[in-house]
């Protein structure tokens, strides 16, 4: 509390407004950052193994895809398995991108998303003979980060708004 003086002299106590604490939205940046290099680590294993890391699991989805056909489901094949699989490992890079990055440099998520995406695509054509890289995996990486870095945007406006909405009850 501070103190006032009144036209009298007199001192009174004036009530002062709590002291601001930081706003902890979610967790804190250097943990976005280890989850981040974790993540790209295991990615890194994944998309520069000299093999097919779908290998062994080849067989298993080809008998889905080909009882899903069956049953009416005839687009499905073993190449759409595998495109939607690239986008979802490839979704929370963008969501981790986003929150580590300075929200000014955001909007460079989908473009390192591509650049990245083929950099592995050329390393898998020229340096792993066992592997494909392909446009058609540059597309799918990219747009499961987009999809990411989307996701992370929306969710972070939201909680901005909610935030805002409850400050304005006076609820911190």
């Amino acid at each position: 509390m501070t103190r006032t003086a009144d036209r009298r002299g007199a001192v009174e106590p004036t009530p002062q407004a709590p002291a601001e604490r930081p706003s902890r939205q979610g967790s804190p940046p250097w943990a976005s950052a280890i989850i981040l290099v974790t993540y790209v680590a295991i990615v890194a294993v994944i998309v520069f193994w000299p093999t097919p890391v779908d290998r062994s699991f080849e067989l298993p989805l080809l008998r889905v895809a080909s009882f899903l056909r069956e049953t009416g489901l005839v687009w499905l094949a073993y190449d759409h398995v595998e495109f939607v699989g690239n986008i979802i490992l490839f979704v929370p890079i963008g969501v981790l991108l986003t929150l580590v990055l300075p929200r000014a440099v955001h909007w460079i998520v989908p473009l390192a998303a591509l650049s990245a995406s083929a950099m592995v695509e050329v390393v898998q054509l020229l340096a792993l003979p066992d592997r494909f890289g392909g446009p058609v995996d540059v597309i799918a990486n990219t747009a499961g980060a987009t999809l990411g870095w989307l996701v992370a945007l929306v969710a972070r406006a939201s909680a901005k708004r909610r935030l805002s909405r409850l400050s304005s009850y006076g609820v911190r």
